[in-house]
């Protein structure tokens, strides 16, 4: 960044929003929040899911989901699965957008 300042070359940049807490914010949280909300941001964020802690156990996303779907018994963990699943793939699209611009 600093190189490109020096030499007059116009960059985009972006925050990526990530940890991002599913529920309530606290107030030092809201406090961030409001600092990031005035600098440029992808439109998605990356919540801060168990699902993404539960990859260095179970593996990766995808494969955990399948495992889950075949079981009735995790439901509700196939349904957290693929959240955080459409999560990074919306992430991923936005940076996408992004470098083909």
């Amino acid at each position: 960044m600093k190189l490109a300042m020096r030499e007059q070359i116009s960059l985009s940049a972006a925050i990526l929003k990530t940890r991002v807490p599913t529920g309530k914010l606290t107030v030092a949280q809201n406090r961030t929040s409001d600092l990031l909300d005035k600098l440029p941001a992808f439109s998605n964020v990356l919540h801060n899911r168990n699902a993404f802690e539960d990859m260095k156990f179970r593996g990766l996303l995808h494969k955990s989901l399948e495992k889950t779907v075949a079981n009735p018994n995790d439901k509700l963990f196939a349904k957290n699965f693929q959240t955080a699943i459409d999560e990074a793939d919306a992430i991923a699209l936005d940076i996408l957008g992004e470098l083909e611009d």
